[in-house]
């Protein structure tokens, strides 16, 4: 028995009655009467658990949390295609309450919205590259080593991510910035190509997520991969 279901507003109801004059028992008539009562007031306390929920952020549900972020954030945060209550509920709170300013900061804006691992490169900082005469070049550019960059390109870094599109665990190839997948189980056939719409309006969640956190004045390059290639 849980607060405010039928069985805790009939048991309620019986205590407001006199004992003697109405026995408690199943079966009488009296029983049937209060369950018919209690069914139309628990699902009116159900519903008012349920807008209670919805009047705080870290409680809100379903499309709800919709409103939520246009009220808080405007039309800069919609909902990914089958990003769950949850997730869209982090995002929000993420954009409102963001760190920013730093390259950690940046790194987790990007995962938060790619739901992916990136990988951030700076031509200047040494933990991204090594030295080579007057050079830089990549050494842990996965697969490729040996990519050159200008040691003086200071207050310039590159993301290197995925588009946040929905299921991103889901095994997933490249093509020209248009993600297919390979997995047999969506609803769409294997290797189907998602629309280059979807590719250019997921891309810009990124570039904005990188905006709200990096340091004035900076430039931030973006390049989209594969998850298999950060």
């Amino acid at each position: 028995m849980a607060v405010g279901d039928n069985s805790d507003v009939i048991g309620r109801l019986q205590r407001w009655l006199p004992t003697r004059w109405f026995p408690s028992d199943i079966g009488t008539r009296i029983y049937a009467t209060l369950a018919g009562f209690s069914s139309a007031l628990s699902a009116v306390y159900a519903q008012i658990a349920y807008v209670r929920k919805q009047t705080r952020l870290g409680t809100v549900t379903d499309g709800f949390a919709d409103l939520a972020s246009q009220d808080f954030l405007g039309d800069r945060l919609p909902r990914l295609s089958g990003e769950t209550d949850a997730a869209y509920v982090a995002r929000i709170k993420a954009n409102i309450f963001p760190t920013a300013n730093t390259r950690s900061a940046i790194e987790a804006a990007v995962v938060a919205v790619t739901g992916n691992p990136c990988r951030l490169i700076e031509p200047w900082q040494p933990n991204d590259n090594a030295r080579y005469g007057s050079s830089f070049y990549g050494y842990n550019r996965k697969g490729r080593p040996g990519q050159y960059a200008n040691g003086n390109q200071r207050y310039r870094g590159l993301v290197v991510c995925t588009l946040p599109i929905a299921g991103a665990a889901r095994p997933r190839r490249g093509y020209n910035g248009i993600f297919y997948t390979s997995d047999s189980t969506l609803a769409s056939p294997a290797g189907a190509f998602y629309s280059r719409q979807l590719a250019e309006a997921n891309a810009q969640l990124v570039y904005d997520a990188i905006n709200r956190t990096k340091v004035f004045g900076t430039q931030v390059f973006v390049k989209f991969v594969a998850p298999n290639q950060i």
